[in-house]
């Protein structure tokens, strides 16, 4: 169904869009970081955020959500004929 289609589509560019802005907030506060570390107790109590790995769980997390609605998807499709 190309509707079906196109909404995958958008989920994905939705999810890469997410991305990229995550990408853009970590070398912001990679940067940030970077003016800090002159100051050792700043950076003692500034939280470490693993950039990465929240990207990658939460990509991981959307592509499996996009691949269950599309064998739902499926499912009925096939139901229905």
């Amino acid at each position: 169904d190309q509707s079906n289609v196109k909404s995958f589509r958008e989920q994905i560019d939705k999810g890469l869009m997410r991305w990229h802005q995550l990408q853009q907030d970590k070398l912001k506060y990679e940067q940030q970081k970077q003016i800090e570390h002159h100051d050792d107790k700043q950076i003692k109590t500034c939280p470490i955020i693993d950039f990465d790995q929240i990207m990658e769980e939460d990509l991981e997390n959307q592509l499996k959500e996009l691949e269950r609605q599309e064998e739902e998807e499926y499912l009925l499709l096939e139901r229905s004929l």
